[in-house]
């Protein structure tokens, strides 16, 4: 491996692990660092109940945050998939 393709593997790990600036603004009981991203709000889908359902996902309405950014992000757990929060636009 030439040096060059170490130095972008190492930086593409970098980004991967590290999280980013831009969303420490996660509460820590939804996120603890590392469970939550951005998502479309399109994909987000709310039922006559309030609740919000994202693919396998479904949150109730205490998961369910206004977001700081105006965008939508999900805190999942993978493995079994655990919903932990969502985050909305304001007024959606």
């Amino acid at each position: 491996m030439s040096r060059r393709e170490w130095c972008l593997g190492a930086c593409l790990w970098w980004f991967s692990v590290v999280p980013g600036h831009a969303h420490e603004w996660y509460p820590e009981a939804c996120c603890g660092g590392t469970h939550c991203r951005p998502a479309p709000c399109e994909e987000l889908v709310e039922d006559d109940k309030g609740w919000i359902h994202w693919g396998q996902y479904h949150f109730n309405p205490m998961q369910i945050k206004p977001s700081e950014d105006n965008k939508c992000h999900v805190c999942t757990l993978p493995t079994p998939p655990v919903p932990l929060c969502v985050f909305v636009q304001q007024g959606s």
